[in-house]
């Protein structure tokens, strides 16, 4: 609605959505909007950028300042809605302005984020419900919000095993355990038999997860950022892992499995070429 209050006419075909939870910021999409506002102005097709407001900008300062610089270097006007805001280099107010703004954003957004991880750590310790819904191969989980009005029960917000996945895992710990398969081998075997594709990494975490004797940890991986705003996921060492709670009758595989798998994936990454 401030588009005229701008001197902006808003072309509706070309109005584009960037879905986003609160507090992330994805470059990639983004970089995409950017780059084909930059290719609309190169074709006549528009002369301004305009975003609703500054915060839904700067989530990531650092990754999207400098797409920013590059759209209004290529000769595009860039506005905000909300602010009224035109972002004119070659104007100081402008700048401080937009800053101001995007500095108010980022606070916002961090404190947003620390109250979401307290929300989940308090969810997990308290409540015994996993603090989020990461997807486990073998297992099923059950979502629960306590704002949906819903009473929990002994499945909300935990995995149960998935019957299916439960018995190709077993026939899994059968072939390397039993048989000597290779973890490879394993994998093509698993192809022949059933057509579908597991990629080796993929194997060995689900076989590594404490899930397979019915112990369920939080926090076992983080998520990173480069400087340019592109995510990473790392493993945490076992010593900062949660545990949110155990259910031996989810287990999948034998405690002496589960350790015997373990004993072999560790040999395997010791005499690794890499390693070596």
């Amino acid at each position: 609605p401030n588009a005229p209050l701008l001197g902006l006419e808003v072309n509706e075909a070309l109005r584009r959505v960037i879905q986003e939870p609160a507090t992330s910021w994805e470059r990639s999409k983004f970089e995409s909007v950017a780059r084909e506002a930059l290719d609309f102005y190169h074709r006549g097709q528009i002369e301004a950028l305009l975003f609703p407001r500054v915060d839904r900008e700067t989530r990531f300062i650092f990754g999207s300042f400098p797409l920013l610089a590059e759209v209004v270097q290529a000769g595009l006007e860039v506005y905000f809605a909300r602010e009224r805001l035109r972002l004119d280099p070659n104007d100081p107010e402008s700048v401080e302005r937009y800053l101001s703004k995007a500095t108010q954003a980022q606070a916002y957004v961090e404190t947003m984020r620390l109250n979401t991880m307290r929300g989940r750590r308090r969810r997990a310790i308290q409540d015994h419900m996993m603090p989020t819904g990461r997807s486990k191969w073998a297992h099923d989980y059950y979502c629960y919000r306590k704002d949906s009005h819903r009473i929990p029960d002994a499945t909300s917000g935990r995995y149960t095993v998935n019957p299916e996945r439960a018995g190709w895992v077993r026939k899994w710990a059968d072939w390397i355990l039993v048989d000597g398969v290779s973890i490879n081998k394993c994998c093509q075997r698993m192809l022949d038999d059933s057509g579908i594709r597991i990629h080796r990494s993929t194997m060995v975490d689900v076989l590594s997860d404490p899930a397979l004797i019915g112990k369920f940890y939080a926090y076992t991986t983080k998520v990173v950022r480069d400087a340019t705003g592109r995510k990473r996921k790392t493993h945490v060492d076992e010593n900062g892992w949660l545990l949110v709670y155990e259910n031996p009758s989810q287990a999948i595989i034998t405690h002496e499995q589960f350790y015997a798998l373990r004993e072999r994936f560790q040999r395997n990454k010791e005499n690794s070429p890499r390693n070596t």
